[in-house]
C-alpha cells in the first residue's frame, strides 16, 4: 500500500536554509582565499630564507672560481626571480663571463667585455655601488650601444650588476642578473641583493670553505634576512646584538649609534653580557676612551687579538670593534668580545666587515624610515596647529593654544609665547611650565622689556632665531635666567621672533628642552614654519594694529630715504624735508635749517606751520634758537616739553607753539662724518607721544639721512664744479680747415654730473687732408673725462705721426689692454682729402657716420668696421666714399638716437631718416647744388639736434659733428 503525504511544503523556509548555505560557503571562500593569500607570502619568504641558506652553502663548498661561477648560475635566479645570472671575472683589462649550460644565446656569446667600452658602468662598479638598469635608457648608458640592444631584443627588461670586492684588492669579479619581467624592487629583494654579493664576494676570498665557516654563512644569511625584516634603530641593534655573535663565534655583542650634532653615541649592550633580558641602552660621549667610540671616531677598526681588561677592570678575551660605515659616512660601531683569543686572519676579518657592512645599511635605512616618520607626525602637528589657529580670533585664545600646540611638532618640555606691547614682551606660559607652581615666573618673569637679557628679549630685539644648545652656553649668555632654569631642569631653548607680513617682530615663541639639543634643519624648519603661520594669524585677527602703525611709518622713513636719495641739490632736499620728513615719525611740523660755513643760516625749510629753530632776526648761526645752538654744541637730540618750551624759547615762538596745540619739540643736528656742523632739523608734535627707543631712533635716522643727503649733494655740486672745469679745459673746438665747413655740438647727460665720455676732435694731416675724431668712453664724471683725454691723446698723435689709418684703432686697443685697466670705448676716425674729394673712415664698434650728398641722397658709411677699443683685433682696410663739393657728413655718438625701448636699428634709420629731409631744407633748399655757407652748416646741425631729440632729456652724452665739402671756389682752389 503507497502512503501520500498530503502535508503543505513551506518553501519559505527551503529558500532561507539554501541562502544560509551560499552565506557559509562565501564565507568559507574569503577565508580560504586570505589563507591562501598568507600561506603564499609564507612560502615565498620561506623560499626566499631557503634559497639565500642554500645559496650560502653551496658557494661555501665552492672551492675554485669556476666552482662559485656555477653556483651563482645555477642558484641566483631562483633567488630573486631572475632569468639568467652571469659571473664576470675581471681579468686586467677585460670582464670574462661565465655562463651557465643553456644560457639564451643573445647572453652566452658574450664571452669578454672590454673595460674601456663600458666607463659608466666601471666608475659606478668601482665605486662599490650595485648598478641597476631599469629603462633601455640606462641600458644604454651602461653598455655599448650594440649589446644593450642585443640583449633588449632578446627580451631582456631589468638588469643588475653586483661589484664583488677582495680585500685589498677593490672589485675583482661582478655579478650579472637579468630579468626577462620587470621584478618588485622592493626592500626584500634590495636586501637580498646585498646578501647575494657579500656572500659571493666572502667565497671569493678564499679557496675553500670550511664546515664552520659555512655555518657563519648560513648565520650571515640569517641575520641579513632578519636585519631585512627591521625598520627601526633599536630592532636593528637588538637584531645585531643577538645574532651578529654567532656569525664569528663571538661571545656577545654591542651597537653603538654615533649622534654627531650632540657629540654622544647610544651604546646598545648584549643583555646577555649583562645578565639581563632587556635592552641596555646607555650613551656615551665621542671622545670617550672606549674601542666603540674610538671606532665611530676614526673610521677604523680596532682589533685586540689578546685578552684586554674591561673598562671594569675585569679580564676578558679578544675584542673587535669596526666602524658602521654607510651612504660614505660613519653611522656607529660594531664590538665583538670573545673569551678567548683570536687570530684576526683575513676570512675572520672579512666575516666582521661583512656583518658590519649589513649592519650599517641596515641602520641606515631605519635611521630614513624613522626620519620620514618623524616628519610625517611633524607635518600632522603643524596641520593640526595651523586648523587651530585659523579657529581662534582672540589674543588669550591664539596664545594659550600656541602655548600648548607649539610643543608637540618640536618635542619640547615647555613653552612661553611672548606678545610685543610697546617696548615690552607679555609672556603666556604653557600648562606644564604652569603646574610647576614656579613663583618667579608670576612675579618676575611674566612681562619683560625688549632690552632685557633674555632669549625672547634679544629675539625681539634682532629679529632673528636665538638659540641654546647646552646649559654652559646658557648661563654664560644669560646669566639671569639660571635660577628659573635650574628649577624647571632646563638644559637648551629657542626664541624664534614672529613677524607680520611687512616684517615687524609681532610677538616671540620660546620652546625649552629638558636636554641638550641640536637645531638640525628640520627643527629650525619647524620653528620657522610655525612662526610664518602664527605671524599670518595675529596678522588676520588684528592683535597688530599698533604695530601696523608702527610699520607705516617704517614705510614713510624707507620712502623718505629713497627720496632723499634721489635730490641732486639743496633746494630739493629742502623741498622733500617738508613734504615727506614729518610723517615718519608721526611729527606735525618740521623745520630745518641749513649752516652755510657753519656760522651763516643758508636757508629754513619747515612744513606749514611754526617756526622752531630760528627768531627771525638775522641770517647767522647766532639767531638759532638756544636749544638748537645746545644739540650743535652737545652733538646730541634736545627734547623740550611744555614747560620747557615756555622756558627756552622766545615768547613769539612760545605764542605760535602755543596757537597750534605743539607740547613736544625735538632738536637734531646735522653733521657731516668730518665733524663739520651743515644744519639743525627740528620736529613737533601736537600731543605728548610716547618717546620709545624706536621713536627715537627713527628721529635719529631722519636726521642722519638728511645729513647725508645734504653731504651727498655738496659732494656732488663740488664733482660738478671740477668736472665742469675740465670739460672747458678737455672740449676743444674742431679747428677751420681749408675746403671744410664745420659745425661741433657736444650736450652732457641730464641726469648725470657734468661731463661724459664723449668727445670730438680734428686733426690737420698736410696735403689737403684733415681728421675728424669722434669717440664714447663708457661712464661719465671725472675717470670718464680722463679716460676721454687718455684716449684723444693716444689717437691724435698717431693720426700725427703717419700711422696707417687702418692701423690706428688696433694699436690703440692694444695699448688699452697693456693698461689692464678694463677701458672699454667706440670710436669713428674720418679722413677728407680735399684733393681727390674723397673721404676714408674706420669705426672700432661705433655707429655709422651718415654721408649726405648734394643730389639728395643719404647712405650710412658701414664699411672698415672694427672691434671696439679695448677688444683685441685685426687690421681692417679703411671704408672709402666720395666726397665732393656739398657733400656732408654726419658723425654723432649713441646718445642723439638710443630711446628706451627701441631698437638701435630703428633709432638710426630715424637718424638717416631726418638728415635727408634737413639736408634738402637747410643746405640745399630748391634743388640748390652749390656747396652750404658756415652758416647753413650750423642751422642745419641745431635742426638735426632737436629733430632727433625733441624735448626729451638725454640719458647719455651726445657728441655731434657735421662736416661739409665746401665750394672748390669759395675756398681757392
Amino acid at each position: 500500500m503507497q502512503v501520500e503525504d498530503a502535508r503543505p511544503v513551506n518553501h519559505d523556509l527551503s529558500w532561507f536554509l539554501l541562502w544560509i548555505m551560499a552565506v557559509i560557503v562565501a564565507a568559507a571562500g574569503v577565508v580560504g582565499l586570505r589563507s591562501a593569500r598568507y600561506d603564499q607570502e609564507r612560502r615565498l619568504t620561506n623560499a626566499t630564507i631557503s634559497r639565500t641558506a642554500a645559496l650560502a652553502q653551496r658557494l661555501a663548498r665552492a672551492a675554485t672560481v669556476d666552482e662559485v661561477a656555477d653556483v651563482i648560475g645555477d642558484h641566483v635566479p631562483a633567488l630573486l626571480g631572475a632569468d639568467i645570472t652571469s659571473f664576470g671575472e675581471v681579468d686586467g683589462d677585460v670582464v670574462r663571463l661565465h655562463h651557465r649550460s643553456g644560457t639564451d644565446p643573445a647572453v652566452a656569446d658574450l664571452t669578454e667585455l672590454p673595460l674601456d667600452g663600458i666607463p659608466t658602468l666601471v666608475r659606478e662598479v668601482d665605486a662599490g655601488r650595485t648598478v641597476l638598469l631599469r629603462d633601455p635608457q640606462e641600458w644604454r648608458r651602461a653598455l655599448p650601444g650594440g649589446i644593450a640592444d642585443r640583449l633588449l631584443d632578446a627580451g631582456a627588461r631589468v638588469a643588475a650588476v653586483l661589484p664583488l670586492e677582495a680585500p685589498g684588492r677593490g672589485v675583482v669579479a661582478t655579478i650579472g642578473i637579468l630579468w626577462w619581467r620587470p621584478p618588485e624592487l622592493d626592500e626584500r629583494t634590495t636586501a637580498t641583493l646585498d646578501t647575494v654579493r657579500e656572500l659571493c664576494e666572502q667565497s671569493l676570498s678564499r679557496a675553500a670553505l670550511t664546515d664552520r665557516v659555512s655555518e657563519r654563512a648560513s648565520a650571515l644569511a640569517d641575520l641579513a634576512e632578519r636585519l631585512a625584516g627591521v625598520d627601526t634603530v633599536a630592532e636593528v641593534a637588538r637584531t645585531a646584538t643577538s645574532g651578529a655573535a654567532r656569525v664569528v663565534g663571538a661571545r656577545t655583542v654591542d651597537i653603538g649609534v654615533t649622534d654627531v650634532d650632540r657629540g654622544v653615541m647610544r651604546l646598545h649592550r648584549d643583555p646577555r653580557a649583562l645578565g639581563s633580558d632587556e635592552p641596555v641602552v646607555s650613551e656615551l660621549a665621542l671622545d670617550a676612551d672606549t674601542a666603540q667610540t674610538a671606532a665611530a671616531r676614526t673610521g677604523a677598526p680596532d682589533l685586540q687579538p689578546r685578552p684586554v681588561d674591561d673598562p671594569d677592570g675585569s679580564p676578558t678575551g679578544a675584542r673587535a670593534a669596526f666602524p658602521l660605515r654607510a651612504d660614505e659616512r660613519v653611522v656607529g660601531s660594531i664590538c665583538w668580545s670573545w673569551d678567548r683569543p683570536v687570530a684576526f686572519d683575513p676570512d675572520t676579518v672579512n666575516e666582521l666587515t661583512t656583518v658590519a657592512e649589513i649592519t650599517a645599511q641596515s641602520i641606515r635605512r631605519a635611521q630614513l624610515i624613522e626620519d620620514q616618520a618623524a616628519d610625517a607626525r611633524r607635518n600632522r602637528a603643524l596641520a593640526e596647529l595651523a586648523q587651530g589657529l585659523a579657529a581662534r580670533s582672540e589674543t588669550e585664545d591664539i596664545a594659550g593654544f600656541l602655548t600648548e600646540s607649539v610643543m608637540r611638532p618640536l618635542g619640547a618640555a615647555y613653552s612661553v609665547v611672548g606678545v610685543i606691547d610697546g617696548d615690552r614682551i607679555v609672556r603666556r606660559y604653557s600648562e606644564s611650565l604652569v603646574r610647576t607652581g614656579l613663583t618667579a615666573l608670576g612675579q618676575d618673569q611674566r612681562s619683560v622689556g625688549i632690552g632685557g637679557p633674555t632669549p625672547d628679549a634679544e629675539a625681539a630685539r634682532t629679529a632673528s632665531t636665538v638659540i641654546v644648545t647646552d646649559r654652559t652656553q646658557a648661563d654664560d649668555r644669560y646669566p639671569t635666567m639660571i635660577g628659573v632654569w635650574d628649577q624647571l631642569g632646563v638644559q637648551s631653548g629657542a626664541a624664534v621672533p614672529v613677524k607680520d607680513r611687512n616684517g615687524r617682530v609681532v610677538a616671540v615663541i620660546s620652546v625649552l628642552w629638558d636636554h641638550p639639543t641640536v637645531i638640525r634643519p628640520d627643527v629650525s624648519d619647524t620653528l620657522a614654519t610655525v612662526a610664518g603661520m602664527v605671524g599670518q594669524t595675529l596678522e588676520r585677527t588684528g592683535l597688530v594694529d599698533e604695530l601696523r602703525r608702527s610699520v607705516l611709518r617704517n614705510q614713510r622713513l624707507a620712502d623718505f630715504a629713497r627720496l632723499l636719495a634721489d635730490v641732486r641739490s639743496v633746494d630739493e632736499i629742502r623741498k622733500r624735508v617738508r613734504s615727506d620728513g614729518a610723517a615718519p615719525v608721526g611729527a606735525a611740523v618740521i623745520d630745518m635749517v641749513l649752516l652755510a660755513d657753519g656760522r651763516t643760516v643758508a636757508g629754513t625749510e619747515r612744513t606749514d606751520g611754526p617756526g622752531l629753530l630760528t627768531d627771525g632776526t638775522g641770517a647767522s648761526a647766532a639767531t638759532l634758537v638756544e636749544p638748537a645752538r645746545e644739540c650743535l654744541r652737545q652733538r646730541e637730540m634736545v627734547t623740550l616739553g611744555a614747560s620747557a618750551i615756555r622756558a627756552r624759547l622766545p615768547a613769539p615762538m612760545v605764542e605760535e607753539l602755543s596757537s597750534t596745540g605743539i607740547v613736544l619739540v625735538a632738536y637734531l643736528p646735522l653733521v657731516a662724518p668730518d665733524g663739520a656742523e651743515l644744519g639743525v632739523v627740528a620736529l613737533g608734535w601736537p600731543g605728548p607721544p610716547d618717546l620709545t627707543p624706536t621713536v627715537v631712533a627713527k628721529l635719529r635716522t631722519v636726521a642722519e639721512l638728511c645729513s647725508q643727503a645734504l653731504q651727498r649733494t655738496r659732494l656732488r655740486e663740488a664733482e660738478h664744479r671740477l668736472v665742469v672745469s675740465l670739460q672747458e679745459r678737455v672740449v676743444h673746438p674742431v679747428p677751420d680747415a681749408p675746403g671744410l665747413l664745420i659745425a661741433q655740438r657736444y650736450l652732457p647727460a641730464a641726469e648725470q654730473v657734468g661731463m661724459g665720455g664723449d668727445w670730438f676732435e680734428g686733426v690737420e694731416l698736410g696735403a689737403g687732408r684733415f681728421a675728424v675724431i669722434i669717440g664714447d668712453i663708457a661712464g661719465h664724471g671725472i675717470n670718464a673725462v680722463a679716460d676721454m683725454v687718455e684716449l684723444r691723446a693716444i689717437i691724435g698723435s698717431m693720426l700725427r705721426s703717419g700711422t696707417p689709418l687702418e692701423e690706428v684703432y688696433p694699436r690703440v686697443a692694444a695699448l688699452v689692454q697693456q693698461g689692464g685697466r678694463g677701458l672699454t670705448a667706440t670710436s669713428c676716425t674720418a679722413v677728407f682729402d680735399t684733393s681727390d674729394d674723397t673721404v676714408r673712415y674706420v669705426s672700432a664698434g661705433h655707429l655709422p657716420p651718415v654721408l649726405a650728398r648734394p643730389d639728395g641722397s643719404v647712405e650710412l658709411l658701414e664699411q672698415g668696421r672694427q672691434p671696439l677699443l679695448g677688444v683685441t683685433g685685426s687690421i681692417v682696410a679703411p671704408g672709402v666714399a666720395p666726397f665732393g663739393p656739398g657733400s656732408s657728413l654726419v658723425l654723432y655718438t649713441d646718445g642723439i638716437v638710443e630711446r628706451r625701448r627701441e631698437p638701435i636699428d630703428v633709432s638710426i634709420e630715424n637718424l638717416r631718416v631726418a638728415t635727408a629731409e634737413l639736408v634738402r631744407t637747410h643746405l640745399h633748399p630748391g634743388a640748390r647744388i652749390a656747396a652750404p655757407t658756415q652758416d647753413d652748416v650750423e642751422r642745419f646741425t641745431d635742426a638735426l639736434l632737436r629733430s632727433c631729440l625733441g624735448e626729451r632729456s638725454t640719458d647719455d652724452d651726445v657728441a655731434l659733428v657735421v662736416v661739409t665739402r665746401a665750394d672748390r671756389i669759395a675756398t681757392g682752389r
